[in-house]
């Protein structure tokens, strides 16, 4: 029953996209969303997801989702600030309803040693799912980011 849901959901939402008469300037200013729009719909015709995690340095956003996977594939370290750069990681399992899903580890939102703090704003955007993880009573600089990322999408604190 949930399969044929979600097969009817993505034909609704395919069948609206399509039907959308954008001008030009209006493709051109909505471009990142466009694009973000049709990946996720392309993921929801895959029947895959992606969960992204976000924090702060050190709070164990790695841990958590290697505790998920059940082995040890993102790294993590006694120093904070160990995730560099995002890391992907499919976990398949065995459902009726999903193929797979996507787990993306992330840098601490805290910027240290980090470049461009819009890169990591825009990618945990892309994600279909958020996992807020914390260390502890979550602060008000936290509870204020977990406004702002969520934007019509489904947020975890953990």
């Amino acid at each position: 029953m949930k399969q044929l849901r979600i097969n009817k959901n993505y034909l609704l939402l395919k069948n609206w996209w399509e039907s959308i008469d954008l001008t030009n300037y209006e493709k051109s200013f909505f471009n990142r969303e466009i694009i973000s729009f049709n990946q996720q719909l392309f993921r929801l015709k895959e029947k895959k997801i992606r969960i992204g995690t976000y924090g702060k340095s050190g709070v164990g956003k790695s841990s958590v989702l290697n505790s998920l996977l059940g082995k040890n594939i993102f790294k993590t370290n006694i120093i904070n600030g160990s995730t560099r750069d995002f890391q992907s990681e499919e976990w398949a399992i065995e459902d009726q309803i999903l193929k797979s899903i996507a787990l993306i580890d992330s840098p601490g939102f805290d910027f240290c040693n980090i470049k461009s703090p819009e890169k990591i704003y825009y990618r945990i955007n892309q994600s279909d799912l958020i996992l807020f993880v914390v260390a502890g009573d979550i602060n008000r600089n936290e509870a204020k980011l977990t406004h702002s990322l969520k934007m019509g999408k489904k947020l975890l604190l953990s």
